[in-house]
Formats: C-alpha cells, sequence, structure tokens
C-alpha cells in the first residue's frame, strides 16, 4: 500500500500526472478545456485514472499499436515546443 500511495489523489504522482494532462489540454485543445470549465470545472481530471487503467494496463493493453501510439505522441510533443518557440 505504501508503494501505491503516490497514485491516488493528493499522494503526489498522480497529481503531478494529471495537473500535466491539464496543462496539455489546455494548450492543444483550449476549446475542451473551456468547455470543461464552464460545465463544473472538471479540470482536476480524475474521471480519467479509469480509462488510463483501463486502457493501457487492463483489458485493452495488448491491442494497441505501438507505432501509431508513439506517432501521435511524437506529434504531440512536436505541436507544443513548436507553440512554446513561438511564443
Amino acid at each position: 500500500m505504501k508503494r501505491m500511495n503516490q497514485n491516488f489523489p493528493h499522494g503526489g504522482a498522480m497529481d503531478t500526472h494529471f495537473a500535466n494532462m491539464r496543462s496539455l489540454i489546455q494548450i492543444l485543445d483550449s476549446e475542451l478545456f473551456e468547455l470543461m470549465h464552464q460545465n463544473g470545472d472538471y479540470t482536476h481530471f480524475y474521471f480519467c485514472y479509469r480509462w488510463f487503467l483501463l486502457d493501457f494496463k487492463r483489458e485493452m493493453a495488448e491491442r494497441h499499436n505501438t507505432k501509431q501510439v508513439l506517432k501521435l505522441a511524437r506529434d504531440l510533443v512536436y505541436k507544443v515546443q513548436t507553440l512554446i518557440e513561438n511564443k
């Protein structure tokens, strides 16, 4: 239990991951971010935790096209870098 403590709210790591995700969505899809904020401020993103568990650790883990996921991740990193450089 002590090892897993960091993966839950107010445990540190999970809050950090959600803060990073919040920042990325705010930068990459400001319209979605604003919509979430206006309709009850769901920008804490705790509701996404189960999505990540299900998608990457459990039932669907063997169905991801790794090359496609990595390409998408690289494209998003490039987009964020470009946005930062242009500011």
